[in-house]
C-alpha cells in the first residue's frame, strides 16, 4: 500500500470514528496510527476539529457532519474548476442563507486549517519518543507524557507546556527564550539541554542541568539559577526551591536504556529501574535498602536486569497484583 492510498483509508477511518461507527478493530487501528507519529497526531487534531466544525453548521443548514466531511475531503483531495451559473432573477431568500453559511463554513474551515496557531499537543504514549519543535529544539518525552505548544512560537519567547517528564535540548537564540511550564514551575533557557520529571507521588518537580544554564522559578516567586551538572526540586506545598546535590547518572536511562552503578544502595537502584522501564517496584523489607550494586546493564529488558540483580545480591523480586515486591 503506497502513502497516498494509506492515508486515504486513515481519512476514512477517521470519519467512521468520529461518527461512532468504528468497531473495537478498527479503534485500535486508529489509536495506534495516531500514536505512531507526531504528524499523524496533528493529522488527526486538524480533520477532528474540522469535522467539530461540521457539527456546529447543522443550526445553519440540514447537512448532516457526515455530509460535511464527504464535502471536505472531495473539496481536498480533488478540487473542480469553476463554472459559470446561469444568473436567476428570482429570489429565495432560505436558500440564500443556506448558501452563505456554507461558505461561511468553508472559508472558516479553510483559515482554521492553514492560518490557525492553536496549540499544539503532543503524547508520547507507553513508549518515550523525539519530537523536534518547530525552532529545531528537540524533545525527548518519557512514557505517558505531554507537550503543549504554539505551532509557531510568539515573536518574544518559545513557550512549551509540559505535563510528565521530557529531556529538552534547546537551540540558542538570545533575542527569543525558551520557557517550560511544568506543573507551577517555570524553566527559562536560552540555549542548554535539561532534564524535568514530575513526580504525582510526592508533588515534586525536578530539574537537571545537563549541560548550559537554566533559571527556575516557582508559583511563588522564589527563584533559583542551575548550571551544568545541578539539580533542584520544588514540592507544590513548599514555597522554596531546594537544591540537589543528589543526581543520578542513570537519569535518563529511560531513553537511553542504559543502567550504571557503582557502591549504589538498592534504595537508588530500585527507583532507577522504576524510572527506565515504567514499572513499580516496592522494597517493603528496610534492612536491604542499603545493599550496594556495582553493575551495568546496557539495553536489557526488565526481566533480565532483575534476574541478574537477584543473583548478585541474594534478593527476591516477586510480581504481586501489578507490583513487584523486592524481599531479601
Amino acid at each position: 500500500m503506497n502513502f497516498n492510498e494509506e492515508h486515504i483509508n486513515f481519512l476514512d477511518l477517521i470519519g467512521k470514528y468520529l461518527s461512532h461507527e468504528t468497531n473495537d478493530q478498527e479503534q485500535r487501528l486508529l489509536e495506534e496510527w495516531v500514536s505512531s507519529s507526531a504528524e499523524n497526531k496533528i493529522t488527526y487534531q486538524r480533520y477532528r476539529k474540522t469535522w467539530e466544525l461540521a457539527e456546529l453548521s447543522k443550526s445553519f443548514n440540514s447537512t448532516t457532519p457526515e455530509q460535511e466531511w464527504m464535502q471536505f475531503k472531495t473539496i481536498v483531495s480533488t478540487p473542480k474548476p469553476l463554472q459559470k451559473q446561469a444568473i436567476r432573477r428570482d429570489f429565495n431568500f432560505t436558500k440564500w442563507m443556506v448558501a452563505a453559511s456554507i461558505i461561511v463554513l468553508a472559508i472558516f474551515t479553510m483559515w482554521y486549517l492553514v492560518f490557525d496557531s492553536a496549540d499544539t499537543e503532543i503524547q508520547s504514549g507507553a513508549h518515550w519518543m523525539a519530537y523536534t519543535l518547530p525552532d529545531q529544539s528537540t524533545v525527548s518525552l518519557n512514557s505517558k507524557s505531554e507537550i503543549v505548544f504554539d505551532q509557531h512560537f510568539n515573536d518574544s519567547q518559545r513557550k512549551v507546556k509540559l505535563n510528565g517528564s521530557a529531556f529538552f535540548e534547546v537551540q540558542p537564540n538570545p533575542e527569543k527564550p525558551f520557557v517550560v511550564e511544568a506543573n507551577q514551575v517555570t524553566v527559562t533557557v536560552l540555549g542548554t539541554a535539561f532534564y524535568i520529571r514530575f513526580d504525582a507521588l510526592t508533588q515534586t518537580t525536578r530539574i537537571i542541568v545537563d549541560h548550559g544554564k537554566v533559571s527556575v522559578k516557582s508559583q511563588t516567586g522564589d527563584e533559583m539559577v542551575l548550571t551544568t551538572g545541578q539539580a533542584c526540586d520544588i514540592t507544590d506545598n513548599q514555597d522554596k526551591i531546594q537544591s540537589s546535590d543528589q543526581v543520578s547518572p542513570n537519569f535518563l536511562s529511560w531513553k537511553t536504556k542504559t543502567l550504571d552503578f557503582t557502591q549504589t544502595p538498592l534504595k537508588q537502584v530500585i527507583e532507577d529501574i522504576n524510572l527506565t522501564y515504567g514499572c513499580k517496584i516496592e522494597m517493603l523489607d528496610t534492612s536491604i535498602e542499603q545493599i550496594p550494586l556495582t553493575a551495568h546493564y546496557e539495553q536489557k529488558s526488565l526481566q533480565s536486569v532483575l534476574k541478574l540483580i537477584a543473583e548478585s545480591l541474594n534478593v527476591q523480586f516477586i510480581p504481586q497484583n501489578d507490583i513487584i515486591i523486592v524481599k531479601p
